[in-house]
């Protein structure tokens, strides 16, 4: 069983989020006029890096092991667990959708780079 590696992945796939999220602030500040503060973005910065791993703990690390154990390794199978999120936040929570994307984000960079020599 062939599983890469995704203990430096993972790293990659929260910090291309980070860069992700840093530009969707600059695009809030820009475009509402929204002034932030040095403690709302370090507490944002901070949620994001705490609901990500937890996310990874959860979700992610099963979801690879058992897709290297048991079925192929596409892109598509890795982005079912947050497809199914952003279907669900759109009829529910439409503002958790932003998570749903971020998931599928950092699925979509792990996945390109968790097989790469």
């Amino acid at each position: 069983m062939l599983v890469g590696n995704f203990d430096k992945v993972i790293l990659k796939s929260v910090g291309w989020g980070i860069i992700l999220l840093i530009c969707y602030l600059i695009w809030e500040m820009l475009l509402q006029e929204l002034a932030l503060s040095k403690g709302n973005v370090e507490l944002f910065l901070g949620a994001y890096f705490v609901l990500s791993f937890a996310y990874w703990l959860l979700f992610g690390l099963p979801l690879h092991l058992i897709l290297c154990k048991y079925a192929k390794t596409d892109y598509i199978n890795y982005m079912l667990v947050p497809i199914v999120f952003c279907i669900y936040s759109i009829f529910y929570q439409l503002e958790a959708i932003a998570l749903g994307l971020y998931a599928v984000f950092q699925m979509l960079a792990f996945r390109f780079y968790v097989f790469k020599t």
